[in-house]
């Protein structure tokens, strides 16, 4: 289970690569000030090295680390995406700058389709960020 999940998640890493689109900088600014507040309570929640998450936005990477997925789930519940283990695409779509209905659905979806719970957020914020900057 654990080589699946590593495929998973290199094969997302090698689409994002490929893809050479980066979240534009009015994007960037609203989704850090969205999550601004919980950021000091994910880092001392997962006990991540601050600079892991920095790169998030910082350099537009997303570091495949256990801890940098739990960060995010953290996150995620901190912002009520995700609510009894479920994501809600309603909480998502109402918060989320520039992200609509139909990729918030696509993403849930992906990031449902992986089984360790952490990693499913690290799924969707890909999947988001890559769904945003596309458009």
């Amino acid at each position: 289970m654990k080589f699946m999940l590593n495929l998973i998640v290199s094969f997302s890493m090698v689409c994002i690569m490929s893809q050479a689109k980066e979240l534009s900088p009015l994007v960037v600014d609203h989704w850090k000030a969205m999550m601004r507040p919980y950021h000091e309570v994910c880092l001392n929640e997962t006990q991540i090295d601050p600079e892991i998450p920095n790169r998030l936005f910082g350099k537009s990477q997303f570091p495949d680390e256990k801890l940098f997925h739990c960060y995010l789930e953290c996150m995620h519940e901190k912002l009520k995406f995700l609510v009894d283990g479920k994501f809600s695409v309603n909480n998502m779509v109402a918060a989320v700058y520039m992200l609509n209905a139909e990729l918030a659905q696509k993403c849930v979806d992906d990031a449902h389709s992986v089984e360790e719970k952490c990693a499913r957020s690290y799924v969707l914020v890909q999947c988001v960020a890559i769904g945003v900057a596309e458009e």
